[in-house]
């Protein structure tokens, strides 16, 4: 079904001013057109997909379940055994992941049953880092949210252009709130003067560009707004505050096996060290942002929701941004339909449904990326 133009409104999240998550940027830097899709019409596949993202979803409620207990006090404490919530997550799975001991090698690629390859995965990261002790968590996947200031260039635009935008005549004070999840914050008392961070778990098959993680959206909104929402919680001392972001990566793939010496290098049958080394499984990319790089960011999600406002209300018509991500689009399909001036409506009306992307930031929700139990309960995928 075509959601009715109340149930858009709805989506938008006028109160007066829209919600915006730092995933919904990202899709809509990606490709506009997938964006809409998704945020302003609420579609997602009817049969969800077993791919790299359900991959990672798991992952990531293996994690949240084991750095913190329900309800634990104690930041040291860890919880159930992240290998037995990935069981109950992948349970009834039927896919295979493809995997490789090295970085782009298309000859050393191998397919792997999903729900071994989670197990072995998490496994082996137990081996690696144990139960990290140096981190006090202080709350696994806690929801925030944070008032966008309108930026110096929008604070000189006419009124009629916010009233056009679909902003009331009332002063308004900001042009949008970001919603989201930090996946980890963390008091790191591996240094001398224990350190407030973000943990931020990703999986994945590639090695990322350290440079783009300078820039990165996420990484940038989280260090922007996370030190005024912890302190107003609570979680953090006014004195404190935080300093940086560490992305936890997981490589999908399955430990070498070979023999290794003192230095972790792997070696021949002979006892040399081979010529050709594994990938590293898993690996901590630690990113700070200074002051006026975190204004930057703040200005940046402003201009995005501008223009995103733009769109949706026909101001600016919503584009398309054909490229390698269509072969992983949700709207791959339905976006060859549009194009060939098929039955779109039909096409939705068969292969979608819809879900509020917003569902888990109003107030009362159940957050469903703190255990499998509550991503069931919410049915947000």
């Amino acid at each position: 079904m075509t959601l009715t133009s109340d149930q858009q409104q709805a989506l938008r999240q006028f109160r007066p001013v829209p919600l915006v998550r730092n995933s919904e940027r990202y899709n809509f830097k990606t490709c506009p057109a997938q964006w809409n899709w998704r945020w302003n019409h609420g579609l997602v596949p009817a049969m969800q997909r077993q791919d790299a993202r359900w991959f990672g979803s798991g992952l990531h409620l293996a994690l949240a379940e084991w750095y913190t207990p329900p309800k634990a006090k104690n930041g040291f404490v860890r919880g159930r055994d992240p290998r037995e919530t990935w069981n109950e997550f992948a349970k009834d799975a039927y896919n295979s992941i493809c995997t490789s001991d090295y970085w782009d090698d298309a000859s050393d690629k191998e397919w792997t049953d999903s729900k071994e390859l989670g197990h072995i995965m998490l496994t082996a990261y137990l081996g690696h880092y144990g139960t990290d002790d140096a981190w006090e968590v202080l709350m696994p996947e806690t929801r925030f949210r944070a008032k966008i200031p309108f930026n110096a260039r929008q604070a000189k635009q006419a009124l009629m252009h916010w009233i056009e935008l679909g902003y009331p005549r009332g002063a308004i004070g900001s042009i949008a709130e970001i919603v989201g999840t930090f996946d980890m914050p963390i008091r790191d008392h591996a240094h001398a003067n224990p350190k407030i961070e973000i943990v931020d778990h990703k999986s994945t098959s590639r090695q990322e560009q350290f440079k783009s993680l300078q820039k990165d959206d996420q990484g940038g909104t989280y260090i922007s707004v996370s030190t005024t929402f912890l302190r107003k919680a609570g979680m953090i001392a006014p004195t404190e505050a935080v300093t940086g972001m560490i992305f936890n990566y997981l490589r999908k793939a399955k430990p070498d096996g070979r023999p290794t010496d003192a230095q972790g290098r792997a070696l021949n049958n002979d006892g040399s060290v081979s010529k050709k080394q594994p990938a590293p499984l898993f690996w901590r990319d630690y990113i700070e942002r200074n002051a006026h790089n975190r204004l930057r960011q703040i200005e940046r999600i402003a201009d995005d929701v501008e223009v995103m406002q733009s769109m949706r209300l026909g101001v600016l018509p919503i584009l398309k941004s054909p490229g390698q991500h269509c072969n992983w689009c949700d709207f791959n399909d339905l976006c060859d339909v549009d194009e060939d001036g098929g039955d779109v409506a039909q096409y939705i009306k068969d292969v979608y449904i819809v879900e509020d992307p917003y569902a888990d930031h109003y107030e009362g929700a159940v957050n469903s990326k703190e255990s499998v139990a509550s991503q069931r309960e919410t049915g947000v995928t």
